[in-house]
């Protein structure tokens, strides 16, 4: 089986890192952001009492094919985890509505090689800030 060699979208979802397309998408998966709470309970009350605390962007997770001659974002995202350098990433829904964030590359592993078809592996992204969403953004 040989493993396509142009980049794909899931569904018209596509993922761009430092401008660059991400491709041989398998999936794409935003944990979206949470927030944590403080604990602000006095020593005597009955209920504990907590305010909301820091909000965090969290991860996108890309199970992509590997293709180790890319040259579109697997190729970029290798390099800037090895610079530890912050870039723009952009999740474009098939709408054309987008959810843009600054991100840190945080693995570029788990690959899995079967003895007949392709390599995969997992790319994670960090979101280093707030994320804005086009349709809730504006």
């Amino acid at each position: 089986m040989t493993a396509k060699t142009v980049p794909q979208a899931g569904y018209g979802v596509t993922v761009s890192w430092a401008g660059h397309d991400v491709g041989y998408l398998l999936d794409v998966n935003y944990s979206g952001i949470s927030m944590g709470t403080v604990d602000v309970s006095s020593h005597e009350a009955v209920y504990n009492a907590f305010v909301g605390g820091k909000v965090d962007g969290g991860e996108l997770t890309l199970p992509v094919r590997f293709i180790a001659g890319d040259t579109t974002g697997q190729k970029y995202l290798w390099a800037d985890i090895k610079a530890k350098a912050e870039r723009q990433a952009i999740i474009t829904f098939p709408d054309s509505t987008t959810m843009t964030f600054n991100a840190l590359c945080t693995k570029f592993g788990d690959f899995t090689f079967p003895m007949e078809g392709s390599i995969d592996a997992t790319l994670v992204l960090k979101v280093t800030g707030e994320p804005t969403f086009s349709e809730f953004d504006t």
